[in-house]
């Protein structure tokens, strides 16, 4: 069983408390058990570790519905409940032919799975980021360069010279995977992959834009201004929304995530 802290207990907080409720106390808390205001404080030392991470789940309102629902037991993405899906009772045969598990009764619940039409959200980039001591206790806000991924304006995005929407692939029909199916001493194994053609997008392209090579993006220097928070701590990350990596089918973007250095207080 997992003993760790309710997120809640950790900032003194109900679990009705709002956005700013949840602010006001972890920069109460913060100020108190500050390594600066508490010097060679091991106890201080853990505690503020504590509130910050509290203070990362809370403050993300994604996070947050996630540890309200799950707590601190969330599954991890891809795992599954025991009585999910059309095998919950296990397979209790040797006789079953692979290939039939993706047609006939079972296929409807694959092809969902490929979630063919969905937009999909892209990853998330990080970097890593130091700052003097002195800024970590006050905050801070720093200005950095990043390299982005913008829509090609040659384009419009479309990856296409003309600007025309690109078609579907014809090899996995948009579906952005192929089957591949190999011989085995068990028999015929049937395995699901990225498609080759495509690259995983779904698209096919016929007159590639010669700016972005089809992609639809440009690789660009943007500026970013990250703001740093009062009682920062080292390995502290400070997450920026929407600045990560394009998602598939005008998807969401994955997050910028900069991971803090805090530098010694006397340079040692």
């Amino acid at each position: 069983m997992d003993n760790q802290r309710d997120y809640y207990e950790s900032l003194g907080l109900a679990r009705d408390a709002d956005e700013k409720e949840i602010k006001s106390a972890y920069r109460k808390l913060v100020k108190k058990y500050h390594p600066d205001a508490n010097l060679h404080d091991e106890v201080a030392e853990d505690k503020i570790k504590e509130i910050n991470e509290a203070y990362a789940i809370l403050s993300d309102p994604q996070k947050k519905a996630d540890y309200d629902m799950y707590g601190h037991s969330k599954p991890e993405r891809g795992q599954t409940r025991k009585d999910s899906g059309p095998f919950s009772g296990g397979f209790g045969s040797a006789d079953i032919n692979v290939d039939d598990l993706f047609s006939g009764a079972f296929g409807d619940y694959f092809r969902s799975k490929e979630r063919k039409s969905q937009p999909g959200r892209g990853g998330d980039i990080t970097i890593n980021m130091a700052i003097a001591y002195a800024e970590s206790v006050s905050g801070v806000e720093k200005d950095i360069t990043i390299n982005f991924s913008d829509k090609c304006k040659s384009c419009g995005g479309t990856g296409s010279r003309s600007g025309a929407a690109p078609g579907v692939c014809p090899k996995c029909n948009g579906s952005r995977h192929e089957r591949v199916i190999t011989q085995s001493a068990f028999g015929k194994m049937t395995q699901t992959r990225e498609c080759a053609a495509c690259r995983g997008t779904g698209k096919h392209v016929k007159d590639s834009c010669s700016k972005c090579s089809g992609s639809g993006y440009i690789k660009t220097d943007k500026r970013v201004k990250v703001r740093i928070p009062r009682g920062a701590i080292n390995g502290q990350v400070i997450t920026i929304e929407g600045l990560g990596k394009p998602g598939d089918r005008e998807g969401m973007r994955g997050d910028l995530k900069v991971k803090l250095t805090v530098k010694p207080r006397y340079g040692f």
